[in-house]
């Protein structure tokens, strides 16, 4: 009983301190982006007689396949994760006071530690993302997360050391074979896409009936348990949710996928690569092709932005990162992109607007396995 208590407390510092953290950064970034500009995370709101930083609208863009439904009004927006706030109240009320973001309809009550057949998944076909792993499950777990954590490995890539390593942080290690990118002409352009198809695996993990995927190079700053309950049965042909790209916003990232797996999707993607280009020679690019109607999908389809913000908002898009910061709405910062764009290979200069979440993700990975954090 002492021990478990002990742990319980651990677990709520641990996450009054990132959270914390978090909140102080995010409001110095704020000001220093935009000085006289008052910050107040508690509310989310400006001050009377200041504009509030937005995002300018763009017009979405289709892609090369024909849309067979109308557009809908407006893109998914930045601002949908603004009711949820990173600085928050005492820990025993912290789940009190959680607010689901607009149009956002996933139940935010944690479920119990047996809840069956569901599962944080990631996909690992080279050792150097077994830091980035490991940092993901920190977070999961220092956030309160009791789901079980799913890696699917190539092992022939990735080495036995990486893999006694993830297991070290909990990750439950599942070995797949690699699923080859055909779309050669592109690969050797962006050779670090030559092994994303491998990501197809997750969607016929049907021994579970929901998985959050997460790429490894993700830096997640609250509990986001609730994503498993996302009901996505209205539409079997479109069984994810994912969150828009910036540009266009009318595909979506894969970086963070809620996933209903089927082998009857499994089986009908991995056909489907054999006739459907990928359009940057990634798994997104083709998982965008593929799945042409998830834009105008039902709103559980589609994740908040909050929920896969790259980390490349702050130097495009100045007002948006702004934005994002004053309404706490960062949950999920993906450090998308080649190898120089991952936090492990930043070697001592760090962009401002990132550097508290680039120290935090720095401070996770030193953390020895299985370390409070």
């Amino acid at each position: 009983g002492g021990r478990r208590a002990g742990r319980r407390g651990r677990r709520r510092a641990a996450t009054l301190f990132l959270a914390t953290l978090l909140a102080g950064a995010c409001e110095g970034q704020y000001m220093r982006s935009h000085p006289g500009a008052p910050f107040e995370p508690s509310t989310g709101k400006q001050a009377p007689g200041r504009t509030r930083p937005g995002v300018r609208e763009e017009q979405p863009l289709k892609g090369d396949h024909e849309r067979n439904q109308p557009q809908e009004p407006q893109a998914p927006q930045l601002a949908a994760a603004d009711a949820q706030h990173v600085k928050p109240p005492s820990p025993k009320r912290q789940q009190h006071h959680q607010q689901k973001p607009p149009a956002f309809t996933a139940s935010t009550k944690q479920q119990p530690a047996s809840a069956p057949r569901q599962a944080y998944v990631t996909v690992l076909t080279t050792a150097k993302y077994a830091v980035g792993a490991s940092v993901v499950a920190k977070c999961l777990k220092a956030f309160g997360s009791t789901r079980p954590l799913v890696a699917l490995v190539d092992t022939s890539l990735i080495g036995t050391e990486a893999e006694t390593a993830m297991r070290a942080e909990g990750w439950s290690v599942r070995p797949i074979p690699a699923l080859s990118n055909p779309n050669r002409d592109l690969v050797q352009e962006r050779p670090w896409f030559e092994t994303t198809f491998s990501k197809l695996h997750v969607f016929g993990l049907d021994d579970f009936d929901k998985v959050v995927f997460l790429d490894a190079d993700l830096l997640i700053t609250r509990n986001i348990d609730h994503l498993f309950d996302l009901d996505l049965s209205d539409n079997p042909d479109i069984p994810f949710a994912a969150a828009s790209e910036v540009f266009p916003p009318d595909s979506f990232n894969s970086g963070v996928l809620v996933v209903s797996p089927s082998q009857r999707i499994f089986r009908r993607l991995t056909e489907a690569a054999k006739t459907i280009k990928s359009y940057d020679g990634s798994d997104q690019g083709f998982l965008n092709r593929a799945f042409p109607g998830w834009y105008n999908a039902s709103s559980p389809h589609r994740l908040p932005f909050a929920y896969n913000i790259p980390q490349t908002l702050p130097m495009y898009h100045p007002a948006a990162w702004g934005r994002a910061l004053q309404g706490g709405g960062v949950a999920i910062l993906h450090f998308a992109g080649d190898d120089t764009m991952k936090p492990w290979s930043f070697d001592g200069v760090v962009p401002p607007s990132l550097g508290v979440f680039v120290h935090l993700w720095q401070q996770l990975a030193r953390a020895p396995p299985g370390a409070d954090v």
